[in-house]
Parts: C-alpha cells; structure tokens; sequence
C-alpha cells in the first residue's frame, strides 16, 4: 500500500502561476508516490509517501491507522502487552475555579498565616517538572477538605450533614441572630460571627477558616457559565472541582504529566503533590484483569525476581516517555493554534507497555529510568536515553 500526505504547498508552489498550479500537485504527488514504491520513502517539496505493508492495514482494523512512514504497532491480541488504558486510571488535577491566587500559595505565606497543615499540601505546576522527574518549587495548594471515616468532606462540615461552620447565611444561636439583625452580611459582620464560632470550638481549622473569610466576597461570588458556584453543589469556599480527595490525597506513587505538551513528559511522582487541572495524574489501577497488579506479577516471573509498585512504574515510564508514544500523539492529530497537542484517554489507549524478553531487557529498562528519574546531567540524560529507547524499541518491534 502508498500513501501520500499533503502539508501546505510551500517552495516551489509560489513560482508556479496560477493556472498550472493543479497539473504541479498532481505532479508533485506522483513523484512522491514513485520514489516511494522505489525506495520505501519519499519527500518532494509539500509531498511525503511511504510505503506500508498490507498486514499493517490487517493489524490495525478498527484502530486509528498509523500513516506516518515509522512502523505501525497495533496493540490488539498481543501476548505480554497492555494498554497504559489497563494499567492506570487517568484523573485530571483540582479545579479551584477561580480566584487561584488565594488557594495557590508559597510555602512561606501558608507558614506565615499559620494554616493548619492537613489542608496545605505540596503543589506542583505542569511547567516546573520535566521528563523523568518533578521538580517542587516551594509552592502549597490550600484544599479545603478532608477525609473522614473513608469519606472525603469539606474541611469545615458539621456533624449534620446540612450544616457547615462557615455557613455565615444561617445563624447558628441567639447570639449570632442579635450580630446578623438588621446588619448586611459584611466583612466586619462575618468576622463577629466567627470569632463567636471558634470561641465555642466549632470551628475546626480556625487560621485558615479566617483567612478564607477575609476573602468571602469574592469566594462566594465566583460564576461558571453564568452560574454561582452554590449551584453546582458546593460551599462558598470549596473548590469548583475538587476531584476525589480522597484519591488525591492518598499517599500512593503515581505518574503526572501535563495536560497539553509538545513532546510526551510523563514523570513519577512520590510525593503525592496536588496540581491544578494544568496536570494530570495515573494512577495505579488495581483489581483489574489487566490492571497494575497483574502486569507487576508478569514483569516479576518474566525478570526472575520480586518487582515492586515502584519499579513496576519506572517500567512504564519509559514506554509513555518513548519515541513511539511520542509518534502516536502528533500521528493524525491537529494541535492547538499554539502547537500542543492534549494527553487524552484515546491517546492512552494506543500506548503500549511490553513485557520484556528476557530479564537483561527488563534490568536493563528499570536501571535506565531510575538514573534518569534520579537527575543526571543533560547531556548525560541525552545519552542514558539513547540507550533505553534502542531497548523499548526493540522490544516493540518485535512484538509487532
């Protein structure tokens, strides 16, 4: 099979004058598409051919085809294959909605407001991590929520589940029906009634609970797609999307990479970081068929030895940080007038992590990845990655 694929006439299209410019394409395209039956490939000005065996187009039925001259991999019925679809469960990172700049602050404002710790947690920017390995720059997400008795809860719920201690709408005593009579819910008249609350001990977060307050006017007015964001279920100062908490919050490595790239940058993350929707998180998908757990007990028997979570993750990484994952995400996708193209599900599924021949392969994969995750110089990363694809590559190919 030959394929031709066209990018706008450059080069010698100006020259040509208008009235032949159709006679030069199609004369352009059949050069492109006889050099390519000739040699396997070919480039002419605005035109690129390859050849592609039948067995490919056989492969990949009902897949996206591969139209790019590098080889095809269809993923369907391989032994030793998964999906990183399989392995991972993808989760977007938090959505604050609005007013980021109070919920994303530098550690040292967080500690010079005394915000109680269990809702400030490490944050982490798409831009501030690279390929391989994230890199903390001092910042904090405020996260107004925590887990309790397996469920995830707004920081400063109260026992019923109506009611709320910075609920300033609804008097909670005589007390703060005298302070609300006849007065507007203000800033000074806001600040009476919680000093009120957290002298009778109900508010549980009292630092941060004032210093989210300080900012009621603007928390509470916040509107998404012309609506206020109590409409969509959620307290003043929640966050418009807050994910699961409890799936955020749990110490479990996991991979992160930005939403929207250039160039595939997948990285692991143990610190368990939050990140807002810039990011992405896998997570280990566990209790599936052909989840986490039962490709971790395939890597071991095929490497002769125990492999951990951990390892099982550098493992992976080094196929999503491949020149083959990075193929499939510009192969047959239109980027972003900026020219970035969006880590989706769909993208997921066509990324394949392979179980290695033999355990050389396997030791080899998992040494590589940990140097590079570890930090190593640029030129000597350039090099350690060199290396690594050649394996990853070789072990795809074969399985093609």
């Amino acid at each position: 099979a030959c394929l031709a694929l066209l990018s706008r006439p450059e080069g010698e299209w100006k020259k040509v004058p208008p009235e032949k410019r159709r006679a030069h394409v199609i004369g352009v395209i059949r050069k492109a598409i006889a050099g390519a039956e000739e040699h396997g490939k070919e480039e002419i000005d605005f035109a690129s051919a390859c050849t592609i065996p039948l067995k490919e187009w056989k492969s990949s039925a009902g897949e996206r085809w591969n139209l790019s001259p590098s080889p095809a991999l269809s993923v369907a019925g391989k032994t030793g294959l998964f999906r990183v679809s399989d392995l991972f469960d993808p989760r977007q990172g938090v959505t604050p909605g609005g007013c980021l700049g109070i919920f994303l602050l530098d550690e040292a404002r967080a500690a010079e407001l005394k915000l109680e710790k269990k809702l400030v947690h490490r944050a982490i920017k798409s831009r501030e991590f690279e390929r391989w390995r994230t890199r903390h720059t001092g910042r904090v997400l405020l996260y107004p929520y925590v887990v309790k008795d397996g469920d995830a809860v707004p920081a400063f719920a109260l026992r019923a589940a109506s009611q709320d201690a910075l609920d300033f709408e609804t008097p909670l005593d005589e007390r703060e029906k005298e302070v609300r009579r006849g007065k507007a819910l203000d800033a000074g008249t806001i600040e009476k009634i919680l000093a009120h609350r957290i002298g009778k001990g109900i508010v549980k977060f009292p630092n941060t609970a004032r210093y989210l307050s300080e900012h009621y006017e603007l928390l509470e007015g916040r509107v998404f797609k012309k609506r206020n964001i109590r409409s969509f279920n959620r307290r003043w100062y929640e966050y418009l999307w807050p994910r699961d908490p409890k799936l955020m919050l749990a110490a479990i490595p996991r991979i992160i990479l930005p939403r929207l790239v250039k160039q595939v940058r997948f990285a692991l993350d143990v610190e368990g970081y939050l990140s807002d929707d810039g990011c992405q998180f896998l997570f280990p998908r566990h209790g599936a068929s052909q989840g986490i757990d039962p490709f971790s007990r395939k890597l071991s028997k095929a490497m002769g030895r125990e492999v951990g979570l951990d390892e099982t993750l550098l493992y992976c990484l080094a196929f999503l940080n491949s020149p083959y994952a990075q193929d499939r995400l510009v192969s047959g996708r239109r980027p972003t007038p900026k020219g970035f193209y969006q880590i989706s599900e769909e993208f997921l599924k066509e990324i394949p992590v392979v179980l290695p021949r033999n355990k050389k392969e396997g030791e080899s994969i998992i040494a590589s990845v940990k140097r590079l995750v570890g930090g190593i110089s640029q030129e000597d990363a350039s090099k350690e990655e060199a290396r690594l694809f050649k394996v990853v590559t070789g072990i795809l190919t074969n399985r093609a």
